[in-house]
């Protein structure tokens, strides 16, 4: 009997464990798991919304750059244009946007304009013409001065005339174009459009030649500027626009532009038009004021013609500039290139007209150079 009891205690299994038992027992190493396994998961989809987040938020509701800096454009006032493109660089890590221009109103939008654009000017409007010595007579009978002329064998032409001296950069000229008057494009009439409105000039000789307005030789309009306040008289050059509101975005929140009063040229607006001005902050000669461009709201579609070819502003740093346009989503037609000894770039604004930028330093020495 006692053999047998030895041999079922020894063949015999232990007892298993109760239910409870192994809840106790595996309790703390579920709870470990589970642990882990809820980390990594908030872990993953913190990484996923970080990536996901911002491009969805801001394709549906356009929550971009723009709105990160009006929320900080209430720290430019009262800054420099220096202190405030240093601000932007700590606050925001980039050169404005369009819009931010906009959102932050003419002052604002010139204060948050990057460094770069600050000491823009406006240089010179280029007209084609088809007689550049007729084109010469009108505005030397309206105070203009022959600036500078030149003539190719084949018997194209360009001249620059305007008021003081346009080497020193500080006061906007008229460049008239002339093709050969044998080629097909000298033959042609000007197609002067109405994309390109006028121009207003001051002056005695403006106010006698004007009467309050008339057209040159190839039909642009030419107004008379009344309040002349500067030495530079001239007063504003008028383009019509498809949106104010987007050429504003351009004008003042990308090239630095300032909006100012609308009858700030001495120039009034036609009765049910629609229309903003802008100047830069510097030009216009000695104790004066920058030329003015006026923008007009067109009722209709835009006929740009072919006779108004393009602006020229000045710019400390083309390469800068160029970057600045192309970032607002802007066209930038030619990249920064060295053409005739100056650094330039070609962009276009929202209702296609071309604009140059060209280096102000280049540009004074170039110009400095042909006047000896």
């Amino acid at each position: 009997l006692a053999q047998g009891q030895s041999c079922i205690r020894f063949f015999s299994l232990p007892v298993p464990p109760s239910f409870s038992q192994l809840r106790a027992m595996v309790a703390p190493r579920r709870s470990r798991l589970s642990l882990v396994l809820l980390v990594a998961l908030a872990f993953a989809i913190a990484v996923a919304l970080r990536a996901r987040v911002p491009t969805f938020v801001g394709a549906r509701f356009g929550c971009n750059k723009a709105l990160r800096e009006h929320s900080v454009v209430s720290r430019f006032a009262g800054r420099s244009a220096e202190e405030s493109s240093e601000l932007r660089q700590v606050l925001l890590g980039g050169p404005p946007s369009a819009e931010a221009g906009r959102l932050a109103g003419a002052e604002g939008g010139a204060a948050a304009s990057n460094a770069a654009m600050a000491s823009n000017r406006l240089l010179h409007a280029m007209l084609k013409v088809r007689d550049v010595n007729a084109s010469i007579d009108f505005y030397k009978r309206c105070g203009m001065d022959v600036l500078s002329f030149a003539q190719r064998p084949n018997g194209a032409a360009t001249a620059f005339v305007g008021f003081g001296s346009y080497s020193d950069a500080e006061h906007f000229a008229l460049e008239l174009s002339a093709a050969a008057p044998k080629s097909v494009t000298g033959q042609e009439p000007i197609a002067v459009g109405d994309g390109f409105r006028y121009i207003a000039l001051g002056g005695p000789s403006a106010e006698a030649a004007l009467k309050p307005q008339t057209q040159d030789p190839d039909g642009y309009c030419v107004r008379c500027q009344s309040g002349v306040r500067s030495q530079d008289f001239f007063a504003c050059l008028c383009l019509r626009v498809s949106n104010l509101d987007v050429s504003s975005d351009f004008y003042a929140g990308v090239l630095g532009m300032v909006e100012q009063e609308a009858d700030s040229v001495g120039v009034p607006c036609d009765d049910n038009e629609v229309c903003r001005v802008f100047r830069f902050a510097d030009g216009g000669g000695p104790g004066g004021r920058p030329a003015a461009l006026r923008l007009v709201l067109a009722d209709g579609p835009i006929e740009k013609g072919t006779g108004f070819d393009h602006l020229v502003l000045s710019t400390r740093d083309v390469e800068r500039a160029a970057g600045i346009v192309k970032a607002a989503g802007a066209e930038v037609t030619l990249p920064p290139t060295v053409m005739f000894g100056i650094n330039i770039t070609g962009v276009r604004d929202p209702d296609g007209y071309s604009i140059y930028l060209v280096e102000e330093e280049g540009f004074r020495k170039s110009r400095s150079s042909k006047a000896r």
